[in-house]
């Protein structure tokens, strides 16, 4: 009877584990219908760089025009193309839309992919040599890397 006390037991923790790591995955919607869960590493010339769920030590790498939308459950650094900066969670929207999600400084609103220029970069996609990267955050979710 015991085996089955752990086994089962061992089955809940496995079960609560990947629930866990599920609720704080990132989603990439694709236009096709298929999706892509794990974490949004960056976005830059088009490409978007994601590290799946199912293989942490991989980068797979999906051309933003494939993209109809995204999802972060942790707040992401967003350089639209106009150089405005938006720090904060985001929420899937309709097709070639995403939506910055309640709770942060900036009140929900939709967002066009085709003017995110970039995502979670740093300063010239790398701090300087040297330095140490700092990251304030301002009213408006404005957010700068230096």
């Amino acid at each position: 009877m015991r085996p089955t006390i752990l086994a089962q037991a061992t089955t809940a923790c496995a079960i609560l584990a990947l629930a866990a790591t599920a609720a704080r995955a990132d989603t990439i919607f694709l236009k096709n219908g298929d999706r892509i869960t794990g974490k949004i590493v960056t976005a830059d010339a088009g490409k978007v760089t994601i590290t799946p769920d199912f293989d942490t030590s991989a980068k797979i790498t999906i051309a933003q025009s494939d993209i109809a939308t995204f999802a972060s459950t942790t707040p992401v650094v967003l350089k639209l193309k106009d150089g405005t900066m938006l720090n904060q969670k985001i929420e899937q929207g309709a097709p070639g839309q995403v939506r910055t999600a309640a709770g942060g400084a900036i009140t929900p609103q939709p967002v066009q992919l085709a003017d995110v220029a970039k995502i979670n970069l740093t300063y010239d996609n790398r701090p300087p040599a040297g330095s140490r990267q700092l990251t304030s955050q301002f009213l408006l979710g404005v957010g700068l890397s230096y």
